[in-house]
């Protein structure tokens, strides 16, 4: 900051943290040798100052307030610097700095909003931007030893739904094959295969929570840089660099092209023009991370196209010694559904795919107790698996509901003891489910 602008400032806005910058600038001890630590935090701090408190209009003739046109002009520059918006340097907060301060507040997760706050202020004085020519620290070991015990986890999970579904159908065929009897067995049959198709479905559904656990698993193997600053790619939507005033935009969305292509192998030309390609490419990189499919360029995802964390806020990490005992729960759950098939008079053939689910929900839990070295950061895919999970679980209650009628029909212990073990499971699998989606 020059001492005209410095000047200006205190003589315009009355700031009493820029009054004690001059202070220091035109001080008789002061010299050019490099400032401390405590220095330059101190003149950071009078940047935040400045910019605090400003809002759309202030700088214009029209609204009085020309006098703080320095100020803007410094908000502009520090919008330039953290999200490449491009603004003109004029000390006009118009629509075009407005909307760059949104996009810069979303990056940060601070709701938008005017004047500007404190917290807002301190995040533009950060010299802190997002440079590729920075290198990017490696994963921690911590890190690495977590995600590849919840990947191999997954993999556990995975194996479970598929036998599950085995089951499932297996059961289902069995049921169907009373058809022929007395009116108790036929309506024991069409219960048992109802209750089979619903432990089919929530095989499926564990399916889909398993591949996306391993997928974040994966993302965690991702190095990243981390930042307390904006994210330039906040707010970038279908239109930019095409419609009419947008080509400020095209630096932004040449970042956007080149991050896809580096992310999933778009092969965009990086010609800042936000079309139907561009569009394709980040729904697709959407759908893979566990975002909504839309475009427009939401900071969970801008910051995921960057590489950049931001640490889990207070209260959003998922307890995965909990989310491991919810596994073994379920996994009890199918060793008691197992011992009651093997005992049934027509559906113990089915034994064998509940007792291998009971078994690989097992060493799902003990790798997830080992990958809980830490807490893991709530994401979107976690919340998805959740999402996954209590759908499986309410899938299992059901067919717990049919097998218990099944049992009803001739007073059948064993049906009974199979409706208590699904029970069991439904709600393990549920409970887990909550854990993810914290």
């Amino acid at each position: 900051m020059t001492r005209e602008v410095v000047l200006q400032l205190q003589n315009d806005a009355g700031n009493r943290a820029v009054n004690r910058l001059l202070t220091e600038a035109t001080s008789p001890d002061h010299d050019e040798e490099p400032t401390s630590g405590a220095a330059r935090e101190g003149a950071a701090t009078e940047v935040a100052a400045a910019i605090a408190g400003l809002q759309r209009g202030d700088g214009f003739k029209s609204t009085r307030r020309e006098a703080l046109r320095p100020r803007v002009e410094l908000l502009q520059e520090r919008l330039n610097e953290h999200m490449l918006a491009a603004l003109k340097v004029d000390g006009l907060f118009g629509p075009l700095t407005e909307q760059a301060l949104i996009h810069f507040q979303e990056s940060i997760r601070v709701t938008p909003g005017q004047p500007i706050d404190e917290v807002t202020a301190r995040a533009l004085e950060a010299s802190e931007t997002w440079n590729p020519e920075l290198p990017v620290p490696p994963v921690s070991p911590t890190v690495r030893a977590q995600s590849e015990s919840s990947a191999q986890a997954s993999e556990d999970l995975e194996q479970a739904a598929r036998v599950m579904s085995q089951c499932g159908f297996k059961i289902l065929n069995l049921g169907s094959a009373r058809r022929d009897g007395s009116p108790e067995e036929v309506q024991e049959g069409l219960a048992v295969e109802l209750s089979g198709q619903k432990i089919a479905a929530a095989g499926a559904t564990l399916t889909g929570a398993g591949k996306d656990l391993g997928e974040q698993s994966r993302q965690r193997l991702e190095p990243k840089r981390s930042t307390t600053g904006g994210n330039p790619l906040v707010g970038i939507q279908r239109g930019d660099g095409i419609k009419a005033k947008t080509a400020d935009r095209r630096s932004r969305v040449r970042l956007l092209q080149e991050r896809l292509n580096l992310k999933v192998s778009a092969g965009l030309d990086l010609d800042g023009m936000f079309g139907e390609k561009t569009a394709e490419a980040l729904r697709g990189f959407q759908a893979t991370r566990g975002h909504d499919e839309t475009e427009v360029v939401s900071p969970d995802a801008a910051d995921e196209l960057l590489d950049l964390e931001r640490g889990p806020d207070v209260g959003r990490v998922v307890d995965l010694l909990s989310f491991a005992s919810g596994m073994g729960d379920a996994s009890s759950g199918w060793t008691d559904i197992s011992i009651h098939l093997q005992q049934h008079r027509f559906l113990g053939s089915t034994a064998t795919e509940a007792s291998a689910a009971a078994t690989e929900l097992r060493a799902a839990a003990d790798k997830f107790v080992k990958a809980a070295i830490e807490d893991l950061p709530a994401s979107r895919l976690l919340r998805r698996a959740g999402g996954a999970l209590g759908g499986c679980g309410a899938q299992l209650a059901e067919a717990s509901d049919f097998m218990r009628i099944a049992g009803e029909q001739q007073i059948d212990l064993d049906l009974f003891g199979i409706a208590r073990g699904l029970r069991r499971a439904s709600q393990a699998f549920s409970g887990a489910g909550l854990e993810l989606q914290r």
